[in-house]
């Protein structure tokens, strides 16, 4: 039936099948009182037995198929329950104010439906009670005829109001859903991807590059000297320079790349589809932009480098494993810091 775990998909379907169900069981009532009826048209008594069992059906249709949209049961369900009542008025010369039952149909319409296919059922219905009357099947009083027409109108706009709030609730618990999602996939200081986020996407596009035979490059980034900026300035100029890193190197690298903070001064790059030349001219342009900025704290100058190590992965017979390519890009990276830093290393495998 389409439906996922949206709390208002499962709120819609649930609606959906006890409302539908409802109106058998109301149908079924007005069909076993014409046969108790001393004298039942017969007319009447086989077009409402084939709507009931049309009924029936999409009923069965909705609690067994799992392949058919909910929306297709829905509007044609409440189509068949509308043109019964219509039906039942037009062959019935007593019960003056059966269509009422049309008002029932429209709540739930709008309750379970797009707004717009309930104001289709609303047009509908307006048009079938009023053209009924017309033919002179329907035999009421103009004020009666009215209120039954402006009852099905108040209950739409009632309908319509319920249906917008009911939108309003449903944005309003996807944007909560999106900011939960975001607190735990975003580092809180610098908000790019922090290490969970990383460590899902990243084994995800290690499988897309192995079917695509791609390569890849992870690139593992930390500040030089961190640890003195805040003993001198604070961690507050600290939080300061990561921020300020953070922007720099946003602006260096491909807009695809993934970049993740692991945490502390430590950051990571993941570049999709490279080669070593690519991955060379991408970690030159971050050691670049970094070595040119100087960080403005409270009037002070501070001058900051980094150091990478990179580990290209050849994604043939690779096993996905995302941290086995960290511990290497590390390796790497520790070589970086203890020959100089504001340099790259390559990992090299050992002999």
């Amino acid at each position: 039936m389409n439906i996922n775990n949206n709390t208002f998909e499962k709120f819609r379907f649930t609606v959906s099948k006890h409302g539908i169900l409802m109106a058998i069981f109301i149908a079924m009532v007005f069909e076993i009182l014409r046969f108790f009826n001393i004298f039942p048209p017969s007319q009447l008594i086989v077009v409402t037995t084939f709507i009931l069992v049309a009924i029936l059906s999409l009923m069965y249709i909705l609690i067994q198929k799992s392949n058919i949209k909910l929306i297709y049961i829905q509007w044609i369900s409440l189509l068949s329950v509308i043109t019964y009542i219509i039906f039942q008025t037009a062959l019935v010369d007593y019960h003056k104010f059966l269509p009422i039952w049309i008002d029932f149909s429209i709540i739930i319409a709008f309750l379970i439906m797009d707004k717009k296919y309930a104001l289709g059922l609303s047009f509908y219905s307006l048009v079938g009670i009023i053209f009924i009357y017309n033919l002179g099947v329907y035999k009421l009083d103009f004020f009666s005829f009215f209120t039954l027409l402006f009852s099905i109108v108040s209950f739409s706009i009632l309908g319509y109001v319920i249906s917008l709030q009911l939108n309003k609730y449903e944005e309003d618990n996807k944007r909560q859903k999106e900011k939960l999602k975001q607190l735990v996939l975003l580092d809180e200081l610098t908000q790019i991807f922090n290490r969970r986020a990383f460590f899902e996407i990243a084994t995800k596009l290690l499988k897309q590059a192995n079917r695509e035979n791609k390569k890849i490059s992870v690139l593992m980034l930390d500040i030089d000297f961190f640890k003195k900026i805040n003993d001198t300035y604070g961690h507050e100029a600290g939080d300061e320079v990561l921020k300020k890193v953070t922007c720099i190197i946003q602006k260096t690298i491909r807009e695809n790349d993934i970049f993740a903070r692991l945490g502390g001064e430590e950051f990571v790059i993941l570049l999709y589809d490279v080669d070593i030349f690519d991955t060379k001219n991408i970690a030159s342009k971050i050691l670049e932009a970094i070595r040119k900025h100087k960080i403005i704290y409270k009037s002070n100058k501070i001058k900051i480098t980094m150091s990478i190590g990179i580990y290209c992965i050849d994604t043939l017979n690779t096993n996905d494993n995302i941290k086995e390519f960290l511990l290497k890009s590390d390796q790497a990276l520790y070589e970086a810091k203890n020959t100089g830093k504001d340099k790259y290393v390559f990992y090299k495998e050992e002999k």
